[in-house]
């Protein structure tokens, strides 16, 4: 989830994740280790994309937190 360049892909991975409830219990580490990463931010020429990816961030990591809590 964490390499994707696209953050639409990135959110929909971790929302399949948490849909899959205790049973994705050895993800908890991954996930908790995505958490800690620095917020995205585009660099100070950035494309479109980029823009859109460092918008996505704070979804990405709203979802990975609903997953955490899916699957404690």
């Amino acid at each position: 989830m964490q390499t994707d360049q696209s953050y639409d892909v990135r959110i929909a991975c971790t929302v399949a994740l948490g849909s899959l409830g205790g049973s994705a219990r050895a993800a908890v580490r991954n996930v908790d280790a995505m958490l800690k990463l620095p917020p995205y931010e585009a660099p100070p020429v950035a494309t479109q994309q980029e823009l859109d990816n460092q918008m996505k961030d704070g979804d990405w990591r709203r979802e990975l937190r609903n997953t955490l809590a899916k699957i404690r």
